[in-house]
């Protein structure tokens, strides 16, 4: 493992379990809200944890970038892919993503609409404690399928960007329809919708939560005079003043014409030309049917460097020489393409969190910047392919035009 370790300054173990509250997880992590007494380490922050799959023998779940750095070739084959013999004071690799986001994305987004990212030590007695205190909130579904890796010795402490006081929206920032559209939206889908979520005192909550509406309408200063009573009415009351405390800080952000011109310049190609150029191999190590990526390796983080470098090079030259470029893209840098639809891919994917706390100006975040896998490419390729022969059966002859409000 070649990834250089930070120290790690905050030592969760030295908390109780009961500090922190469930908030959520995803297919390979789980975070928990700090919600315990003053603490300059622990305060404002969010911990996130690795998981396991729960079915016996355990065995762990893998991210690109472990695969690529070898981490999951660390683990014990007598275990079955999951080692549980190592002792609590032998070191680990921080967790990939700590890197990525110093040596990759941070260099694309000013840092300071990125969350913090910082190893923090774990002990395996407060990881079981906290286990059990967080499986009375989890979903059922996910309890049958995996749980907290209690042999981690390092987590990550983020930026907790919804949680405490004041309310916060995350947006999907590839989803261009206007707010109200989005509201709409959300309102109609009970809040289940990915595009658009609402966290009031740190809870994401549903349209039909009165409560917490009322909350929201006290956070943004509306009248008590008047105050609805009824669902529908007070979402309709909310909503003028939700649409202009978020449209000044949409506009006036840099972030989003960063994304925009991230999710252009790194996807030149689209996944159609991605795949003429992969099937133009003169001499194949694959045959030429086979899907776009298959048989490639996953991306190190060193990698990403030399991408990196060679991207930014590239963003130098005249608009003229990269239309050109793109234009007749040659196969000796195939592997090239290949990491930028990668990561155009998660910049496309990515949202973006807006925060008002009270007693301070509105943030906004970029989250979810974690590499994609190259084994995407093919589902990517395979699904465009389905779009297309949908689209050549209906009949319809007008190509649909791509729009891009921020092309220009």
């Amino acid at each position: 493992m070649s990834l250089p370790n930070q120290v790690p300054r905050a030592d969760v173990s030295q908390t109780h379990p009961h500090d922190w509250s469930y908030v959520s997880e995803g297919g390979a992590t789980i975070v928990f809200s700090y919600a315990g007494p003053p603490s300059k380490e622990f305060t404002g922050t969010v911990l996130r944890l690795r998981k396991i799959i729960a079915e016996p023998p355990p065995k762990e779940i893998y991210k690109p970038l472990d695969i690529a750095e070898g981490i999951d070739q660390a683990s014990s084959e007598e275990d079955e892919g999951y080692d549980t013999s190592s002792s609590e004071d032998e070191d680990e690799p921080d967790d990939p993503t700590i890197a990525f986001q110093a040596r990759i994305t941070s260099k694309l987004i000013p840092p300071e609409h990125l969350p913090r990212l910082e190893p923090a030590k774990l002990k395996r007695h407060f990881l079981e404690k906290l286990s059990k205190r967080g499986d009375k909130k989890r979903p059922e579904s996910r309890k049958d399928v995996d749980r907290i890796d209690t042999h981690k010795k390092k987590g990550v402490i983020a930026t907790d960007l919804i949680g405490g006081t004041g309310w916060a929206v995350e947006i999907k920032e590839r989803i261009r329809k206007a707010l109200r559209d989005l509201w709409n939206s959300w309102v109609g889908s009970d809040g289940t919708i990915n595009n658009l979520k609402i966290f009031v005192h740190g809870s994401n909550i549903p349209p039909n939560d009165l409560p917490h509406l009322h909350m929201l309408y006290d956070d943004l200063k509306l009248p008590a005079e008047g105050r609805p009573t009824s669902g529908p009415d007070l979402l309709e009351a909310i909503f003028p003043a939700f649409a202009d405390a978020l449209l000044p800080v949409l506009l006036d952000t840099p972030v989003l014409t960063t994304l925009a011109k991230l999710q252009r310049t790194l996807d030149p190609l689209d996944i159609e030309g991605l795949s003429k150029l992969w099937k133009s191999d003169p001499n194949p190590q694959t045959p030429s049917s086979a899907a776009v990526g298959v048989g490639s390796r996953e991306v190190k983080l060193a990698e990403w460097e030399d991408f990196l470098n060679e991207y930014l090079a590239e963003m130098k030259k005249p608009k003229e020489d990269l239309e050109r470029e793109w234009a007749n893209p040659t196969h000796t840098r195939l592997r090239y393409h290949l990491l930028a639809y990668l990561m155009s891919a998660t910049f496309k994917d990515c949202s973006v969190i807006l925060r008002f706390a009270p007693g301070e100006g509105p943030t906004i975040t970029a989250i979810d910047l974690d590499p994609k896998s190259v084994d995407r490419l093919a589902k990517w390729e395979k699904l465009d392919n389905e779009i297309v022969g949908c689209f050549v059966e209906s009949g319809d002859k007008e190509k649909p035009a791509c729009v891009d409000a921020r092309v220009g």
